[in-house]
């Protein structure tokens, strides 16, 4: 047929293994549903588009992700793709398999383009607000900007019960990160406010400790509890339990103790009845 193109040759190899396994095109259809992502009603591989690929080639053949996408292109164009000399029930399978791999694999390519066009919208106006700050601040968001980056590569391998289990009113040391207006940002320790937190649970509720100099004639805010001075290993300075800016943070920030071989530290039970009593406080009706 005028236009047409010929197929043949690069189903050589896959001829045999499909004489072999009539099942692998529906094998590895089954494998790749289970790793399709839709996001705004559009079905796509999305970041698992490398592994997509990979599962079809180390399957099939090299680069036969790419002849499958032409032989879509060719059908939607109203080109018949030719497989001289392939059986009918092959070709019925690579059609059918085209039809499913070659939009999934395009709307991956799509999207992609779509992240980079929005980031780099997003980084220009996140440049441009960044050179409006002070020297200090833009080093202190650009250093967040790549911790965050961080917690993001690893959140998706991060296993909660990798870590120690945490105790009510153990105190950790954790980083809130660059935040909004008034929110409580930077690496400050906090205290465990929940009791039986899950190991399994990827979040876990504490209240901030921030420092005052007393030497500066600085003291802790009425609205705080007071743990006084060295409360935290000897610390020189005051300490105070943050109760306006309690939150449940991700147990990725958690930087020590990570492990059960660290050393506990425990708020005393008087100040931590405090800190309860003042919340009750602030909740109750």
């Amino acid at each position: 047929m005028a236009g047409s193109r010929d197929y043949s040759t690069y189903f050589m190899r896959i001829s045999e293994i499909y004489s072999s396994n009539p099942h692998v095109f529906a094998q590895i259809k089954n494998v790749l549903e289970h790793i399709v992502v839709v996001h705004d009603g559009v079905s796509s591989f999305d970041t698992n588009y490398d592994m997509a690929v990979g599962i079809i080639n180390v399957n099939l053949d090299d680069n036969i992700h790419t002849v499958f996408q032409s032989i879509h292109s060719d059908v939607e164009k109203q080109r018949p793709p030719l497989f001289s000399g392939l059986p009918d029930a092959l070709r019925s399978e690579i059609l059918a398999f085209s039809a499913f791999v070659a939009p999934l694999l395009a709307a991956s390519v799509d999207a992609h383009k779509t992240k980079e066009r929005r980031l780099a919208i997003a980084f220009q106006s996140f440049k441009a607000t960044l050179v409006t700050k002070s020297l200090k601040k833009a080093l202190i968001i650009v250093d967040w900007i790549v911790k965050w980056a961080s917690y993001l590569q690893r959140e998706s391998s991060f296993r909660p019960s990798s870590l120690k289990a945490y105790r009510q009113r153990e105190i950790i040391l954790v980083d809130f990160g660059f935040n909004v207006g008034g929110e409580f940002g930077g690496r400050h320790y906090a205290v465990v406010l929940e009791k039986n937190n899950n190991p399994f649970s990827s979040v876990i509720l504490v209240a901030p400790i921030s420092s005052y100099d007393q030497t500066q004639g600085q003291q802790a805010h009425k609205s705080n509890v007071d743990l006084g001075i060295g409360a935290i290993h000897g610390y020189s300075k005051g300490s105070q339990v943050v109760l306006n800016q309690i939150r449940y943070i991700s147990k990725l920030r958690i930087e020590k103790p990570l492990t059960s071989n660290e050393p506990r530290l425990l708020m005393e039970k008087p100040k931590f009845m405090q800190v309860l009593q003042k919340l009750n406080t602030r909740l109750t009706p």
